[in-house]
């Protein structure tokens, strides 16, 4: 990257070619202008070079999952010339789901998760969907997933067995997991934490339906009901718990979202790359996100030392 010291730090934004706007949390351009010049960027548009931008804020890259490897390259490419936030090692991470068994081996209580790959014997696929059908419906799911992307809830074990297959043929690693009605019920708590500090929360509605057919686009996760929240303590304190498991480097953002069962919180999923932040549903939430993300920027632009660079996985 060039040296200069700008009047102003420059931020891009990187979303994807079909968020140009950056959709529920466009309150960012504006609350980050007082301080820095922020661009929304495509982030796999050619012409880009990144080197201009003192620091790079992953955003709405939600297409990045029809070629993980691409992404990750260009995260790379992009923490070569700049700040990347999060740096590459936590997006190479956080990527795949198995981080949840990382995570579950660390302490963390996560929703109870059987992990089946192609290279398990036949009869590894049957096993683990009968260890949770018993109780009422299973779901499946690819690791490398978002927005339910490949998702199905299945009341009928054979079906969930059928689907299994289909994730495994496709080459993914496939997540067998119990489905908790308290999804239902009390819906599922997504804490935002920015620089170690709880911004704003939300609830968000279950969105698999027993037996229906699995997404294969985004319409399912854009019809979501979401409404924002004021997190209990517990929650809080859990998803602290959470972040302070990690194997990797503490993380610029995170959503942690989290169910309630019988026993107390689970971890469903750990959100380190582009959580939708829902902006437009918490009044100051884009200005405490803004503020708790002023030291890394600052960082960004006063030292030669980059935030990003390898990390290992553990």
């Amino acid at each position: 990257m060039t040296d200069r010291v700008p009047s102003r730090p420059r931020i891009a934004l990187a979303t994807c070619a079909a968020v140009p706007d950056l959709g529920p949390d466009a309150e960012l351009v504006p609350a980050l202008a007082p301080f820095a010049a922020a661009d929304v960027v495509v982030w796999n548009d050619p012409t880009v070079d990144w080197s201009e931008y003192d620091l790079v804020l992953i955003r709405s890259t939600w297409d990045y999952l029809a070629d993980v490897d691409a992404f990750l390259r260009w995260a790379d490419e992009v923490e070569r010339h700049t700040t990347l936030l999060n740096p590459a090692g936590i997006v190479r991470w956080n990527c795949d789901k198995r981080y949840l068994a990382e995570l579950a081996a660390a302490g963390v209580p996560i929703l109870p998760t059987r992990f089946v790959t192609a290279a398990d014997p036949a009869t590894a696929v049957e096993s683990a969907v009968a260890g949770y059908a018993a109780t009422g419906d299973v779901v499946v799911k690819p690791s490398r997933s978002a927005g339910a992307l490949g998702a199905g809830r299945f009341s009928d074990p054979a079906a969930a067995v059928a689907h299994t297959r289909v994730l495994l043929d496709a080459g993914q690693t496939v997540l067998v997991q119990p489905y908790l009605s308290s999804v239902d019920t009390r819906w599922e708590t997504g804490v935002y934490l920015v620089g170690g500090v709880v911004t704003h929360a939300v609830r968000k509605r279950g969105l698999l339906r027993p037996d229906a057919a699995p997404a294969t686009d985004h319409s399912l996760a854009d019809s979501q009901e979401v409404v924002a929240t004021t997190p209990e303590p517990a929650l809080v304190d859990f998803a602290r718990r959470v972040l302070a498991a990690l194997p990797v480097p503490a993380p610029a953002y995170a959503r942690v979202d989290i169910v309630e069962s019988a026993d107390g919180p689970l971890l469903i999923e750990l959100e380190l790359i582009e959580p939708a932040l829902f902006l437009d549903l918490t009044p100051g939430a884009a200005g405490r996100v803004v503020d708790a993300l002023r030291g890394f920027v600052t960082r960004a632009t006063s030292s030669t030392d980059r935030v990003g660079g390898p990390l290992p996985r553990s």
